[in-house]
């Protein structure tokens, strides 16, 4: 039976990383837009607001603007019962990243102050260990991929690894911290 359900644990383990890797991204990714756009005095001062928040208030402050996506999942489903499956994922893919890179800039602002809540505090270290497990998970997988690239890679294929592997050292240095 573990045999068999070795394939399903690697496509889950794969799958949570795919997933802590677009947060990582797109986190910085939407910080660069804040710092770029015109606004910037508004979001420097919010995010001042934001960090000095006491622990709740400050998870009110991650959730509300997560809330305000709701009306996007509104727009996706009418445009499926119009039957524009593209828009539909284009607009679902639009609110996907945007929630995700806005919920991760949020909580890198507002992570000391909910961290002081039991619940999240004990979620965040679920979180990180089901990271340690997707990474041991995959670990052979990846030495195998390696190897199997060193052997008979295009230039291309090795960049696309050394740039992994970098990610995968630089994950595994900030969830020793």
């Amino acid at each position: 039976m573990k045999r068999l359900l070795a394939p399903l644990w690697f496509l889950l383990a794969s799958l949570f990383l795919l997933e802590a890797w677009r947060w990582d991204r797109l986190g910085p990714l939407v910080r660069r837009f804040v710092d770029w756009a015109p606004w910037r005095p508004l979001t420097e001062r919010l995010s001042r607001w934001l960090a000095a928040l006491r622990p709740y208030p400050a998870l009110a402050g991650v959730a509300v603007p997560m809330l305000m996506l709701i009306p996007l999942k509104f727009v996706e489903v009418a445009l499926v019962i119009q039957q524009r499956y593209l828009l539909a994922i284009l607009t679902l893919l639009l609110a996907k990243l945007l929630g995700m890179g806005i919920a991760s800039w949020l909580f890198a602002i507002c992570k000391p102050a909910l961290l002081q809540i039991d619940w999240v505090a004990r979620a965040y270290a679920t979180v990180l260990r089901a990271l340690d497990w997707a990474h041991a998970k995959t670990a052979p997988y990846r030495r195998w991929l390696q190897r199997r690239l060193a052997a008979g890679a295009n230039g291309r294929q090795w960049l696309r690894l050394r740039r992994l592997r970098r990610w995968a050292q630089r994950r595994t240095r900030e969830t020793d911290l």
